[in-house]
């Protein structure tokens, strides 16, 4: 055989398989996709030959004016038995049997369109309904017995005919009744051009408004009082205590917490000049969520001198105006007692009310046998609970009834959901973390979440209790993680055997020097870094167990004393904050202030002691 010959047949072999394998191509290419097409439009013209036959023997069925639209679905034609079950092709499935025909009447003539939805397979017809934008809140709160007015639509848009009128939308409000306390839905509906239809719904919530709420469950001074008062209230993911209505409709609430350890100290005699009113108003504020919406902001706070106990109920004389965060008032708090000498202030616990008797002193709360209140020097340290006057015309109680475990929740900020970003939620709400309870108490520039251990850290149901020194030339005692044997030293390297560290980091912290001649945040500062440290005395939480179920003892404060071998300590108990003096710090427990990454997020939980946060680990 010729050489000649043999390319020859080589080069026709090659061009047979070439076509062959063009032709298999082709061949899969039709029965992959082609033919599919193919049998769904044999099956949507099916489908609108049906649907033209079914109203040619029912032609009083067509619509009668113009622009008027009648609709046959798929359904209807396979139970009059006027069309065969179609198929999804290559499936052994039926169409949905939703799908259907519309006729318009335009003019003299009747315009049918089909829509057939098989599988993947859909007519190229327009058959979504349009998007409706509400006005207002979703969900609505409305107080019981009052008036709800719908807040209506503000925009109607479709993909195919673009922007619709907002007056043709429907809106069902029949269901809603503002007498009785519950959830209501408010049903929308609009079409597009096509007849498709869209529904949204509004939640209405018939609710109660917080004021309402405590004058029915208090006495005609509508003040709170005895010792089991059900009172409490959640506002800005903090727990509150109600103490009554004021005479302007505001709310006065107390934080159920000690919220710092600070000195009174006034310049003069005016509270607005005092270190706590700074604190309060400069740097507590600040952490309240919507606070201007809620707080009222010129709130008028009575100073006037009290020489003595036996005069709290004269005529105030001299207010500091404008301050949108105080103390309780000597007779405020002793308001709170009932005829049998009870209230539902801690017995043990102690805190700075506003009155003083002169520039040097103020009173700090001290319940005792014989007597309620006691006088304190205003440059000691002692417990600080923040007082605001709650607006009531939008503050409604969503979920509650007053108690500790379930308290009145107001419509001020919603609980966070899963996979939320801990770094989105609020200033003093719980978490659970390695098992220990914390609170969220600052965030830095990245938004890394600063938390303060809720209670002492505990190893199992017992206060976990280190034992740290100082070397005995050491000048003062300083709270130092780089030197070996001192509390901060162990505690950033031996609390990892109790905590799970990865979400924790290295971050840096600020150390105050205290100085009881100057405010809070003009004492002398210097910083670190470290995983772990201790709280200052002005940090948020720093002097309380959050939670009377928490252990509860003495522990460590990070403030520099300028005093050789000084150091402070708190009291969990009573609030008092104390010197100690020692080379060597005795065995004591501890709260620890850290930082957690940015990134974390919830895996569940409410925020709340009862249901605090978990983290994703």
């Amino acid at each position: 055989m010729q050489p000649v010959e043999v390319k020859k047949k080589k080069r026709l072999a090659l061009i047979l398989a070439i076509l062959g394998a063009s032709l298999l191509l082709l061949y899969l290419v039709y029965t992959l996709f082609v033919e599919g097409y193919f049998l769904f439009r044999q099956e949507e013209k099916k489908f609108q030959e049906a649907a033209e036959y079914y109203y040619f023997q029912y032609p009083s069925r067509l619509p009668k004016k113009e622009g008027e639209m009648t609709s046959v679905t798929l359904k209807e034609l396979n139970d009059l038995e006027r069309i065969e079950k179609l198929m999804i092709p290559k499936e052994n499935d039926i169409c949905s049997l939703d799908s259907w025909v519309r006729v318009f009447k335009e003019g003299e003539e009747y315009r049918y369109y089909t829509y057939l939805s098989c599988g993947k397979y859909q007519s190229n017809v327009d058959h979504e309904g349009p998007t409706i934008t509400l006005n207002g809140d979703n969900p609505y709160y409305v107080t019981v017995g009052g008036e709800y007015q719908d807040p209506g639509i503000e925009k109607v848009f479709d993909d195919v005919d673009q922007e619709l009128p907002v007056e043709e939308v429907l809106s069902d409000t029949s269901n809603v009744n503002t007498k009785k306390i519950g959830s209501y839905t408010v049903r929308y509906t609009a079409y597009d051009k096509m007849h498709n239809r869209s529904d949204v719904t509004r939640e209405v919530q018939v609710i109660r408004n917080i004021k309402d709420e405590v004058i029915a469950q208090t006495d005609s001074s509508n003040i709170y009082k005895g010792a089991n008062a059900s009172n409490y209230l959640l506002f800005s993911g903090m727990l509150w205590r109600i103490v009554k209505v004021n005479e302007d409709g505001t709310l006065k609430l107390i934080l159920d917490d000690n919220a710092a350890n600070l000195i009174y100290r006034q310049d003069g005699e005016s509270f607005e000049q005092s270190n706590i009113a700074h604190w309060l108003n400069d740097y507590f504020y600040s952490l309240l969520h919507n606070a201007d919406t809620y707080i009222s902001q010129q709130s008028t706070w009575c100073e006037s001198p009290l020489e003595n106990l036996s005069k709290i109920n004269q005529t105030c004389e001299t207010y500091s105006n404008g301050l949108p965060v105080g103390l309780l008032s000597v007779k405020e708090f002793l308001d709170t007692y009932d005829s049998n000498n009870r209230t539902y202030f801690s017995v043990n616990t102690s805190f700075w009310l506003l009155d003083h008797k002169n520039e040097e002193s103020g009173y700090l709360f001290y319940p005792s046998s014989k007597e309620r209140v006691i006088m304190r020097d205003n440059q000691e340290l002692g417990g600080v609970r923040p007082v605001i006057n709650l607006k009531t015309e939008n503050s409604f109680v969503i979920d509650g009834n007053g108690t500790a475990s379930d308290p009145y929740k107001l419509n001020d900020y919603t609980y966070g959901k899963d996979n939320d970003k801990l770094s989105d939620r609020y200033i003093g709400e719980y978490l659970n973390y390695s098992g220990q309870y914390f609170r969220i108490i600052g965030f830095d520039e990245e938004k890394n979440i600063k938390v303060i251990s809720a209670g002492t850290i505990k190893n199992s149901t017992t206060a976990l209790e280190l034992k740290a020194g100082y070397d005995k030339m050491d000048e003062i005692l300083l709270f130092d993680p780089t030197k070996e044997g001192n509390l901060g030293y162990k505690l950033n390297y031996e609390i990892g055997n109790y905590l799970n560290d990865d979400l924790l980091i290295e971050h840096e912290f600020t150390r105050s020097y205290f100085d009881d001649t100057k405010k809070y945040n003009e004492c002398t500062t210097d910083t670190f870094h470290a995983t772990f440290a201790i709280p200052n005395s002005y940090d948020l939480f720093s002097g309380v167990n959050s939670n009377n179920m928490l252990i509860g003892t003495n522990y460590y404060l990070m403030d520099v004393v300028n005093q050789n071998g000084y150091f402070l300590m708190t009291n969990t108990t009573n609030g008092h904050t104390f010197n100690v003096l020692g080379e060597i710090f005795p065995l004591n427990s501890f709260k620890i202030v850290a930082f957690i990454n940015k990134d974390a997020r919830l895996a569940g939980g409410k925020g709340t002691f009862w249901d605090p946060y978990f983290i994703k680990q």
